[in-house]
């Protein structure tokens, strides 16, 4: 964890997204949050783990919005992504339409707790609402970074949500 960490140059609480980078994921609502988020506590990171045609915007985006420690990691194969999740803290999917984001289990399998949308297909079977996460609407920044500070300001909760993740998605 403490070496992947150092060579993607993360630090403190880590926020990671794993998909597809294009406007239809509610990226550029994670990057408002996560602009929140930073306001309030520094010493977070937003790791991005994909690639797609929104990435030039998204990149510029993060620049104009100055926010600091957001890592574009690019695509990785399958292999590769364990290692990623363990090096987060917390995983966010802020979708604004897909009938079932796989790497929600993916990250739940990995113990992380999820922050998603309301608009992952059927995810209430899989996001129990403060038991293994929080689901939040489509484009509200604002309750996503609330979700995300609580999270950050607590390591505790943090792993006992994702250990109730990992224990659902076995």
């Amino acid at each position: 964890r403490a070496q992947v960490r150092e060579e993607m140059g993360l630090t403190g609480t880590t926020f990671i997204y794993v998909g597809r980078l294009w406007w239809g994921k509610g990226l550029e609502t994670l990057l408002t949050a996560f602009g929140i988020v930073q306001r309030t506590e520094p010493n977070v990171s937003l790791l991005f783990v994909g690639d797609g045609s929104s990435r030039p915007s998204l990149m510029d985006l993060a620049r104009r919005s100055h926010l600091r420690n957001v890592v574009f990691a690019g695509f990785r194969q399958n292999g590769e992504l364990p290692r990623l999740y363990a090096a987060s803290d917390v995983f966010v999917f802020p979708t604004l339409g897909d009938p079932f984001g796989l790497v929600v289990d993916e990250a739940m399998s990995c113990a992380l707790p999820v922050i998603s949308t309301s608009a992952d297909g059927e995810i209430r079977d899989r996001v129990e609402q403060g038991s293994n996460g929080f689901i939040v609407l489509p484009g509200d920044a604002r309750r996503m970074a609330e979700r995300m500070l609580e999270l950050a300001a607590n390591p505790t909760l943090r792993q006992a949500l994702g250990q109730v993740g990992r224990s659902k998605i076995a």
